[in-house]
């Protein structure tokens, strides 16, 4: 569980009634509970690495369109010089 902003100790506090709760679930509950924690943790990462990613692209993107554009240019002028 992290979130941003929020001390060590709320935090360890949020994540021992956390705790607490799961222990008052039969197995199978506190299973369900787990898994829907661990979806949420995750969709979470996901959105960081997609985030990462696209401004990956981008700057790769914004990095290689002008070499495309004079490659095209080169290859244009070339073909109307013959």
């Amino acid at each position: 569980m992290k979130k941003k902003g929020i001390g060590s100790e709320a935090r360890a506090e949020r994540m021992a009634n956390a705790d607490a709760d799961l222990q008052l679930l039969n197995e199978t509950e506190r299973g369900r509970q787990l898994q829907k924690q661990k979806k949420r943790r995750l969709q979470g990462r996901e959105d960081e690495v997609c985030f990462d990613f696209l401004l990956y692209i981008h700057s790769i993107f914004c990095f290689l369109i002008p070499f495309v554009f004079f490659f095209f240019l080169a290859c244009v002028l070339e073909r109307s010089r013959l």
